[in-house]
């Protein structure tokens, strides 16, 4: 690794991306579309090489290593023909992006010393929010300016150094729940799922998990959204409801997205019965992922206490990861529902900040993030909950 190595930025959801220097930068396809053509030239003069740090996906993946022989899960995990963990071209194209919306202030701060033109000097460390607002109707709202956020790391008010939109290119899973108690469900599924990829661009790419006794991944990562909803035509509903093995392989099925905005949407209506890991390990998993959980839960009984205590658990997950749950009255809200989740995912704030605490202790941070007080009232915010800092 070279010596000039610094951290850049910790992105999205929290994962670290690491901007080092080498001598055989090659922009990948695409790339000259993306940037600007002064950033460009900055980053093939001085051989820019973009590295995903995996320390915490390794983590998430050895505990799934642990476990894969609960529910076949050897298989899911062999790579995909033609794709690649952790794929070069992604990180990168996430770590420019952070470069592209700082390049100003990071290039001030650190210019290169004389004599030393072909390197690229970067220490600062960020940390990048993804936040959505919504107004009372639940639709998403946007032209807020930086003046409107107040954002709080473990009670200390934080300066937010950079905002923008967030328009990227998604990875999204779908986890369907077709237990025996999702009949109705079903019939309705393949047409709830095209609602809420229709807008899908070129790049953006989705896969679907089924679940009810154990978790299936039945359709890997693709762009042809008929393919998910074609799988649930003749889909038949029965047996238990391993909800929270199925939202993990969902989340290890993400580590082969090949876009940094990633979404897991799952949808239920109960409580998990037939999972191997506990809400306690799905937790850490979730907290540790670069990824959105969204729910759409579908009231059955209010007087079930598994599926209240598992709509309480969804909400969890999907508060510390920034998502969203979203409560239906049946079936026939569900298309609605989906197109909720598809405007919530599609409609993001990049709030980016220097921790004012920057001791690498390797410990949950805390974060919050606040309307000024005249909107507060009037609007609701989304927002990961926190971040591991990095060790030393």
């Amino acid at each position: 690794m070279p010596a000039t190595l610094r951290r850049v930025a910790q992105h999205a959801c929290f994962g670290s991306c690491q901007l080092g220097c080498t001598p055989d930068f090659k922009p990948f396809p695409g790339m000259a579309d993306r940037l600007p053509e002064e950033l460009m030239g900055l980053l093939q003069e001085n051989g820019t090489d973009m590295r995903l740090d995996k320390r915490r996906k390794d983590q998430m993946m050895t505990t799934t290593a642990r476990k894969d022989h609960l529910w076949g899960m050897d298989k899911v995990m062999a790579t995909t023909p033609g794709r690649t963990d952790f794929k070069w071209q992604t990180v990168g194209m996430f770590g420019v992006y952070l470069l592209l919306i700082l390049a100003e202030p990071l290039h001030g701060e650190h210019p290169a010393p004389p004599g030393r033109a072909n390197d690229f000097h970067v220490s600062s460390e960020l940390v990048v929010v993804p936040t959505t607002v919504t107004d009372r109707t639940g639709h998403t709202v946007l032209g807020l300016q930086p003046e409107d956020f107040t954002l709080v790391e473990e009670g200390m008010q934080q300066r937010i150094v950079s905002f923008s939109r967030w328009d990227a290119p998604a990875s999204v899973g779908v986890v369907f729940d077709s237990s025996g108690s999702m009949k109705p469900s079903v019939k309705v599924a393949g047409n709830a799922i095209r609602v809420l990829l229709a807008d899908n661009g070129t790049e953006d790419e989705a896969f679907l998990v089924t679940f009810a006794d154990a978790p299936r991944l039945e359709v890997e990562f693709t762009r042809e959204v008929d393919r998910l909803s074609n799988n649930l035509l003749w889909r038949e509903a029965r047996g238990s409801t391993a909800l929270f093995d199925a939202i993990y392989l969902g989340l290890h099925e993400m580590h082969r997205a090949a876009n940094a905005r990633k979404a897991l949407i799952v949808v239920t209506d109960g409580g998990d019965n037939h999972s191997r890991y506990s809400f306690d390990e799905l937790l850490a998993a979730a907290r540790e992922s670069e990824v959105q959980i969204y729910v759409v839960a579908i009231r059955r009984n209010v007087k079930d206490i598994e599926e209240q205590r598992g709509r309480l658990q969804l909400d969890c997950l999907a508060i510390e990861t920034g998502g969203r749950l979203l409560i239906v009255e049946g079936e026939a809200q569900l298309s609605k529902a989906m197109a909720s989740v598809n405007e919530l995912i599609r409609n993001v704030y990049l709030l980016a900040y220097r921790p004012a605490d920057s001791v690498r202790d390797g410990k949950w941070r805390r974060v919050r993030i606040r309307l000024e007080p005249k909107l507060a009232g009037h609007y609701r915010i989304s927002a990961k909950g926190g971040y591991y800092a990095p060790e030393h």
